[in-house]
């Protein structure tokens, strides 16, 4: 069986091939410049209220001839993009004071209760609160129409279900929290992070997914066919880590179903971008299919090592346990249960970056296979309609 630590390696081997497809295949295919690019892609950030603007900062660029002024006018624009106008300090303090308020909170319940998760609920809570501070300063609502109700309610059910299996884990294997899992487990038996580190970005990582699927940025934003594709492939991702995990001996032994990202993320991609007529569409189908993917990650590696700890059946973790020779039974299983924690916090950062890249040959894939004609003029930073 292919481990973890062989898996990421080779995906990253593979990452300079979607990088240069892509670049290929995008000089092919731009007939825009640099200025025009960069203010295509600041536009589709644009929540779906203010793309007329949007629609009449592009038309005025093109009557603009000189490089330096169009270079000029696009930056201007970009920043406007990123920090708009404000709305007034009202609105954003008492968000800033509902967050600081409701963090706090969070912080004596939890610590009365169960202080082992204390700083993973803090964390938690005080990152989702200060991306609504960010919302409501750059658009004062949220449009949760963007990525589709399908797309949004199967994130918001994955970090739902992160969270859910994270208090679980940590409650059946006192102390039990993410930590960076070590090539052997048997190398140690204790939770080693003195500092924390892997449950501040599990927290963090899974605020910034919460904030993607109820505010996600318009270049994510998937086409109407993509949005199944993505989450089909998702499923089909889901079903094969499941069948490989509760195969194996947990987060360690996780068969074939991460290599089988180099096929099943492109094959969504370029399917997309056929059906959605943009390469841009597919390259979003494979993000997203990455990031639902990620979140199963950590729902099922989790359960499947909680389970293989909890009935010790498992020949390999038998044999690792076996080979501790300080180490009792109990510390063993706490440092397991937290390097499935840990290797879903690598997921959560890994997966979707490596899903783009594969997102991109797909793509490329779909220009080839499709008409040309039906992809020109069609900029990456926007969705088929």
């Amino acid at each position: 069986m292919i481990s973890l630590i062989d898996t990421l390696v080779f995906v990253s081997l593979l990452l300079v091939v979607g990088l240069a497809v892509w670049a290929r295949s995008a000089a092919r295919r731009s007939s825009m410049d640099a200025p025009e690019a960069l203010l295509t892609a600041a536009v589709g950030q644009l929540p779906t209220r203010r793309r007329d603007w949007g629609t009449a900062m592009s038309a005025e660029l093109t009557q603009m001839p000189d490089r330096t002024s169009r270079w000029q006018f696009a930056l201007d624009c970009l920043r406007v993009v990123l920090f708009p106008p404000g709305r007034g300090a009202s609105p954003v303090i008492a968000v800033a004071g509902a967050g600081v308020g409701l963090t706090v909170a969070t912080g004596l319940l939890v610590g009365w209760d169960r202080p082992d998760l204390r700083l993973f609920a803090v964390t938690f809570v005080a990152s989702v609160a200060v991306l609504a501070v960010l919302v409501v300063h750059r658009s004062g609502r949220l449009d949760l129409a963007r990525s589709g109700a399908g797309l949004t309610a199967a994130a918001l059910a994955g970090v739902a279900a992160c969270v859910a299996v994270t208090v679980y884990a940590s409650s059946a294997y006192s102390g039990a929290t993410p930590v960076l899992p070590t090539p052997d487990r048997a190398a140690t038996a204790s939770v080693e992070d003195p500092w924390h580190a892997t449950t501040l970005v599990f927290a963090v990582l899974l605020a910034g997914y919460l904030w993607l699927a109820v505010a996600v940025p318009g270049v994510m934003t998937p086409g109407r066919w993509g949005r199944r594709v993505g989450g089909v492939t998702a499923l089909v991702f889901a079903g094969l880590l499941t069948f490989d995990s509760y195969g194996g001996s947990g987060f360690d032994d996780i068969g074939f179903a991460l290599p089988a990202t180099v096929l099943l993320f492109p094959a969504g991609a370029a399917l997309a971008a056929i059906l959605d007529h943009s390469v841009g569409a597919g390259v979003r189908t494979a993000l997203w299919a990455g990031i639902l993917g990620a979140l199963s990650f950590v729902v099922i590696v989790t359960l499947s090592t909680v389970d293989v700890v909890r009935t010790g059946t498992d020949p390999t973790y038998l044999e690792e346990f076996a080979r501790v020779k300080s180490a009792d039974l109990a510390a063993f299983e706490t440092y397991t249960v937290s390097g499935a924690l840990g290797a879903g916090t690598v997921m959560l950062a890994l997966l979707p970056v490596w899903a783009l890249l594969l997102g991109l040959v797909g793509g490329a894939i779909g220009e080839a296979i499709r008409p040309s004609d039906t992809l020109a003029g069609r900029p990456v930073g926007h969705p088929a309609h």
